[in-house]
């Protein structure tokens, strides 16, 4: 399936420069609804859209979509545009996964409301709990995630905000090998159940575009806490996401990020820090270590030399651990890559994107909607 991605991407890269003649830079009237089937792409006034394919051993061929649409929701265009995406993907096997999320914003960037919902049963792998878990034989499993939350915040002052949050999770955990690793090392969350919690969130923006910055800062952090009645579970999260953006002499832009993602008290092994699956860690699979405390970073070099083309090059590191004081170099799992933007004219800041990227004894190939951070 990754070559059937390439070969699409190539296909797509191939008519959008032949389009680079005919292009009107300066035109910014939104095209009508249009489907054309290959390359296979849809437009409806301004909505970016991505078809989605996979395979595994474990959940079989994939196939699926991914779209995004920016949109206002007040005819003021000194705010940042709302966005309402979707995401889905089914399999041979007969596993799901759906995404929605909507991220309005209104009142020139002062009100801001997060809504997300998350339903994924795809079959994962275990592969031990602790920065060292190598193994070429993962337990495989079924889980049952059904995930939410709802984020609101206010702007203090030019680029403050601040608001609460609440999550809802719930999860189930079917197949699990009764001699493997995944019961032997896992105390709690075998027996699935609710993790409900509620915190406080704050973020400070100076980035010229949310959807595909080219200068200034982005530093969210979080708080939460489960308190385990109603839910099942008592556990407390942190997390920290700070991200620059540097233009450079070219036109092209140097971006970097840092991101800390810590549990302490009883959590389930199904809310541990993560490596892998996530837009920090692109060259892993989903949860290929896991522990309780996160730290990644990665840069990545953005240019655009075309009006509908743009490459880009990444580096980064992760690790986890217990606790922060026992992270170690020698744990540390690196990625680095290369990819591809398509944008559907020559105004879009949304991309396509088509990443290859190489890790620790992986390679994995992302196909999105949007930038990775």
């Amino acid at each position: 399936m990754r070559r059937a991605a390439w070969i699409w991407w190539l296909v797509a890269a191939a008519r959008l420069a032949a389009a680079q003649a005919t292009a009107d830079p300066d035109s910014t009237v939104e095209e009508p609804v249009a489907v054309q089937l290959w390359p296979p792409e849809v437009t409806t006034l301004g909505s970016v859209w991505t078809p989605q394919m996979s395979y595994s051993t474990n959940s079989g061929v994939g196939f699926g979509l991914e779209t995004l649409r920016p949109f206002r929701i007040e005819d003021d265009r000194r705010g940042s545009p709302s966005t309402l995406s979707f995401y889905v993907k089914g399999t041979t096997r007969g596993h799901w996964r759906v995404n929605t999320a909507c991220d309005l914003r209104w009142g020139r960037d002062t009100y801001h409301l997060r809504l997300r919902f998350e339903h994924d049963d795809h079959a994962r792998e275990f592969y031990g709990l602790g920065p060292g878990s190598d193994t070429d034989d993962p337990d495989v499993y079924r889980p049952g995630s059904s995930f939410g939350y709802i984020e609101g915040t206010v702007g203090v002052g030019d680029h403050l905000a601040l608001g609460p949050r609440f999550e809802a999770h719930h999860q189930t955990v079917h197949d699990v090998p009764p001699d493997g690793r995944l019961a032997s090392q896992v105390a709690r969350g075998l027996d699935g159940g609710w993790a409900l919690g509620y915190g406080l969130v704050a973020n400070y923006d100076t980035r010229d575009c949310r959807l595909r910055a080219c200068r200034g800062v982005y530093l969210q952090g979080m708080a939460l806490t489960f308190p385990g009645r109603p839910g099942d579970h008592a556990f407390e999260v942190g997390n920290l996401d700070l991200r620059g953006y540097l233009p450079l002499a070219n036109g092209s832009t140097l971006a970097a990020q840092l991101f800390y993602y810590g549990v302490g008290g009883e959590p389930p092994f199904w809310r541990l820090a993560a490596i892998g699956g996530r837009d920090h860690t692109r060259a892993y699979a989903r949860d290929r270590w896991l522990d309780e405390h996160l730290l990644a970073g990665q840069v990545e070099w953005r240019w655009r030399p075309w009006r509908r083309i743009g490459v880009v090059a990444f580096a980064g590191l992760a690790t986890v651990a217990p606790e922060p004081s026992l992270w170690r170099a020698r744990y540390l799992r690196p990625t680095l890559g290369a990819g591809m933007r398509l944008f559907r004219d020559a105004t879009s800041p949304v991309p396509i994107r088509l990443d290859l990227a190489l890790g620790y004894q992986s390679v994995r190939a992302v196909l999105a909607v949007g930038e990775a951070f």
